[in-house]
């Protein structure tokens, strides 16, 4: 059975993320799905979650 959708933690707002099920983009000819079992955030992906960098929200950091 093929997957569908991904779980993904979603910046929704200044200081507020969620978990959030997304469908999974389409995948072309050359392209590779990947399964990603950890990730992390850098200094920028912090400053956005703090609102010291305005970012479009919703926003997938990492």
């Amino acid at each position: 059975m093929a997957l569908k959708t991904a779980r993904a933690m979603v910046q929704t707002g200044v200081e507020r993320i969620e978990p959030r099920e997304l469908p999974l983009p389409e995948i072309g000819e050359d392209d590779a799905l990947l399964a990603v079992e950890a990730c992390g955030i850098c200094g920028s992906d912090v400053e956005s979650f703090q609102g010291v960098i305005k970012v479009p929200l919703p926003l997938i950091p990492g």
